[in-house]
């Protein structure tokens, strides 16, 4: 006979009644244990956590709905079963207002008992199994988030070193005119406070760059929810990306939103979403001016605005455009239009995921050699910056 892997705990006064159902639970259920009051109910319960508690209801000092009453305060989805005798319809009331999954009418049927517990050791089982693919799915989510953030770190890598290179090239300027002019014997205490200063500031400009990449790459847990505004998420995406934007001559215009707003989610994640738009913009950009000669217009438009509820946000290039077939396909994971050496179809499945974590949608137009344009719309906290 199949004994189902859950927890039951079962209390119960009567020496005799707890007897009787041990030798029936312990037949069908793997782990058992046993109460002879609700003092040891709670007792037990804090200690194993069952997934079942089949308790009496009359018993001396704390009564059974008064545990379950206590208990459910720490586990408010509690599964209970009572057991109780003929003529005692005011508990099974209170019972049903506590959230009862069943009743057993005293004498305990063997065979009612027995199907109960089958019946019960079916259902948790089949919810641990679903809790357990969910958990599965969680962490393969997690890895492909993590997998897209490294991947645009590696994309932007130049990005990156040439953020880096212009305040080492400051610290390098300023270190070579304070030995020149004490060399020339004309060091003073002002000029060298100055320089001082603006080493100070250069370093701290790439300590901020540093724990702010640090901090992106990073995984970030999924209770790590703020209120920000997402237009700065978009200005450290820019700067990231503004080798690579300048080295391939394209032109974006900004047009953001100057009112006081917030959004609630992790502005990391967020950053990684802007990341990854610009990416493809840039990557598109770049592909049409392959296939167009002399094709000197590379723009990418990118905008937020504010509706009573919900924030807009819009990102928009005048690249190769998406086939109509294709605009409904392009957040399904792994698809993607382009060869296999240039992407796995991850980046804006990855995206979508994002953006439905935070409560919002987004979907994209586009239309083949022209355009394409991204919308983002997501829900306002309601409490400003």
């Amino acid at each position: 006979m199949e004994r189902f892997n859950y927890k039951l705990l079962i209390i119960e006064d009567d020496e005799p009644s707890m007897v009787y159902y041990e030798q029936i639970a312990e037949r069908h259920v793997k782990h058992v244990y046993f109460a002879r009051n609700a003092f040891d109910g709670i007792e037990l319960f804090n200690k194993h956590k069952p997934d079942l508690i089949l308790t009496d209801i009359n018993m001396p000092e704390m009564n059974g709905l008064e545990m379950i009453q206590r208990i459910k305060l720490s586990k408010p989805d509690l599964r209970f079963i009572i057991m109780s005798a003929y003529g005692q319809s005011e508990f099974f009331i209170k019972a049903i207002e506590l959230g009862a999954k069943g009743f057993l009418l005293k004498p305990v049927d063997r065979q009612k008992l027995s199907n109960l517990l089958i019946d019960w050791g079916k259902q948790i089982s089949m919810e641990k199994e679903y809790n357990k693919q969910q958990e599965e799915n969680h962490k393969q989510k997690q890895l492909l988030i993590q997998k897209s953030k490294l991947e645009s770190l590696g994309k932007l890598a130049s990005g990156i070193a040439h953020e880096i290179n212009q305040p080492l090239g400051g610290i390098s300027m300023a270190l070579e005119n304070i030995i020149q002019k004490n060399e020339n014997k004309a060091l003073n205490t002002a000029y060298l406070n100055a320089k001082m200063e603006s080493i100070s500031q250069h370093i701290k400009r790439i300590n901020n760059i540093l724990e702010h990449i640090r901090t992106f790459s990073m995984i970030q847990k999924d209770d790590l929810k703020t209120h920000f505004n997402p237009n700065e998420c978009i200005s450290n995406a820019l700067r990231l990306t503004k080798s690579e934007i300048q080295n391939n001559k394209i032109s974006v215009t900004l047009h953001l939103t100057d009112k006081p707003f917030s959004i609630k989610g992790n502005r990391f994640r967020m950053e990684q979403v802007i990341l990854s738009l610009i990416g493809n913009s840039i990557e598109a950009l770049n592909q049409k001016a392959k296939e167009k000669q002399n094709y000197n217009d590379k723009q990418i438009k990118i905008s937020s605005s504010l509706t009573a509820d919900n924030l807009i946000l819009e990102t928009e290039d005048n690249g190769t455009g998406i086939e109509q077939e294709n605009v409904e396909n392009i957040f399904d994971p792994f698809f993607t239009t382009k060869s296999p050496d240039k992407g796995s179809g991850l980046g804006l499945s990855v995206v979508y995921g994002i953006i439905q974590d935070m409560g919002g949608t987004i979907r994209a137009e586009s239309e083949k050699g022209a355009y394409a344009r991204i919308i983002i719309q997501l829900p306002i906290a309601h409490n400003k910056l």
